[in-house]
């Protein structure tokens, strides 16, 4: 669990072989809406 403490993770509906670059890209912009805070 520790190693988890900062983690951030993303799921999707679309399995590995489907999953391509317009997924990658949603993926990118979800993780640059987050905001962090950093144990704060």
């Amino acid at each position: 669990m520790w190693q988890l403490a900062q983690t951030e993770l993303y799921f999707t509906h679309i399995c590995a072989p489907e999953f391509q670059e317009a997924e990658f890209i949603q993926a990118l912009h979800s993780f640059q809406k987050r905001e962090r805070t950093f144990s704060k």
